[in-house]
């Protein structure tokens, strides 16, 4: 995110990155779209008639078009956002962390899904749930990791009982165990509304701006068929599928030629990002 936001600041354009404190801890909920809704209406009131082009990434992307639906910022919607590996429904979302398959055009195939996909999605609602025992110390170590304080999470882990260890482990690993399975099912149905409230999945046919939606083909936390149902759904959409990157960085598995082949496309597609706000 830092990297584009120097490349785009380089090119003269004004770059803002937003400190959204939950998000930050990787929290994906209302509280979060509201907080992106208010830093998106501060930025608009502070450069009043200038063209301001939203981006989010990830679970970030999926956030900012939900924000986008507040009553506060309708009145100043953009004219293009951009979005990045960002998801169409957590439904479905959840439902690749546990089995890594992916169908695309009637094709089916098989990624292992990254290790922080079952730590995003344990950290936000293993506490909603009854799992049959207190989770509290589960939560504390899940709390820790997502900070990046990996010594300290790693010490409360060493804390936990043995069963709760394994489970930790599980989830650390993204291994997708029954229990794990049992757990994530619990939450799927303790939290399906507010699953389906925090998605872009319901409120497409209210998108009249563009959406420029960008893909890694091998991403392992979210996959690329995400993007392709928001392109299918949001009238004014433009979808590129970059076999060179994964979630966060570039794939190794790549020929020369296919990188340079990648490389053009990828920047035809920003050619035309850049095109579309500029006219």
């Amino acid at each position: 995110m830092i990297n584009l936001a120097l490349a785009l600041a380089k090119s003269g354009i004004k770059v803002y990155i937003p400190q959204l404190p939950k998000l930050t801890e990787l929290e994906i909920s209302n509280h979060t779209i509201n907080l992106i809704s208010h830093f998106y209406s501060l930025i608009v009131k502070e450069n009043y008639k200038k063209n301001i082009v939203p981006a989010g990434i990830s679970f970030g992307g999926g956030l900012l078009i939900k924000a986008l639906t507040k009553t506060m910022v309708k009145n100043f919607l953009p004219k293009s956002i951009l979005t990045y590996g960002t998801y169409f429904s957590l439904a479905s979302s959840i439902e690749f962390l546990l089995s890594g398959r992916i169908i695309s055009n009637g094709n089916e195939e098989f990624i292992k899904p990254n290790d922080w996909g079952l730590i995003v999605l344990f950290h936000n609602f293993l506490s909603g749930i009854d799992a049959g025992f207190d989770t509290s110390q589960m939560e504390k170590v899940l709390r820790l990791r997502v900070k990046n304080k990996i010594v300290e999470s790693n010490n409360e882990l060493r804390r936990l009982p043995e069963d709760q260890k394994k489970i930790m482990f599980d989830i650390l690993n993204s291994n997708q165990t029954e229990i794990i399975k049992k757990l994530t099912e619990k939450m799927k149905t303790v939290y399906q509304e507010e699953l389906e409230d925090i998605s872009p999945s319901n409120v497409c046919n209210e998108i009249n701006y563009k959406v420029f939606l960008m893909h890694g083909a091998n991403d392992s936390m979210v996959p690329y068929t995400e993007s392709i149902k928001l392109s299918k759904k949001i009238k004014k959409s433009q979808l590129f599928l970059s076999g060179l990157y994964e979630h966060r960085e570039i794939s190794k598995s790549n020929s020369l030629i296919k990188k340079i082949c990648e490389l053009k496309h990828m920047s035809n597609f920003f050619t035309d990002f850049m095109d579309y706000n500029e006219s």
